[in-house]
């Protein structure tokens, strides 16, 4: 084979591969992504970023085929990103990968224009899938929206959502509100001026309130009730 139909040969692969931005704030995490990625035929990892707002950045630099994003990031939320990507018009697959793989943030992501829903447990054998099915309709891997054991969420029991908000204190419904938005405890802690172990103390005390019980329980009740949480809640810009 002559050096011209080597050179040949790499540009049509180069021409057929397609290409991968992973958004994680966990390094380990995003390591077995790219690992996962590197192992399918014809993808390659332009990038990695930990953050939301470096994702968007480098997606417009990039313009990877697909980005795979994390819900829980710092400085933007995987739901804020995937919007952000397709009123940008930038073509890319936006496929969430996410430990919080229940019904309620499946249909945000839906709402968002992602394309794809893989609960992080299924990553290393499913997100191969979800990049083949992805451009022909919503991927979601197999544990996504298996119920979460000994999870109740008050909103159930027929009371109002006004009604259990009554309950908050204006500290209690801003880190409620921030909670909405998918953001971290540290990051909530940054927003509002208090310790990381502050903003512990309120989740605690709004679960005991409205009667939310089980791991992840808040967030849940947050993004199922997103947007009257928001109206009901208002700004939470103030400091505590």
């Amino acid at each position: 084979m002559t050096v011209g139909q080597e050179r040949g040969m790499e540009a049509d692969r180069r021409q057929r591969e397609r290409t991968v931005l992973i958004a994680d704030n966990h390094p380990l995490f995003r390591a077995g992504v790219r690992s996962t990625v590197e192992d399918l035929p014809d993808f390659s990892v332009v990038g990695e970023v930990s953050d939301g707002v470096a994702c968007v950045t480098q997606a417009a630099l990039f313009k990877p085929d697909f980005v795979t994003v994390d819900l829980n990031m710092p400085g933007m939320d995987g739901f804020e990103v995937a919007l952000r990507l397709r009123d940008q018009g930038s073509g890319c697959l936006v496929i969430v990968v996410s430990m919080y793989a229940d019904k309620a943030y499946v249909e945000k992501a839906m709402e968002c224009g992602a394309h794809g829903f893989v609960a992080k447990e299924d990553a290393g054998t499913e997100l191969g899938m979800a990049f083949v099915q992805a451009g022909s309709g919503f991927f979601m891997s197999s544990s996504v929206g298996k119920p979460e054991p000994l999870l109740t969420v008050a909103s159930d029991t027929g009371e109002g959502i006004a009604q259990m908000l009554e309950r908050l204190t204006p500290a209690e419904r801003r880190v409620l509100r921030l909670v909405s938005r998918s953001l971290a405890s540290r990051t909530i802690a940054d927003e509002l001026g208090v310790s990381e172990r502050t903003v512990h103390t309120h989740r605690n005390n709004i679960c005991a309130k409205i009667g939310v019980h089980g791991a992840n329980a808040l967030l849940t009740f947050a993004l199922s009730n997103r947007d009257e949480i928001a109206r009901l809640c208002g700004d939470p810009g103030s400091r505590i």
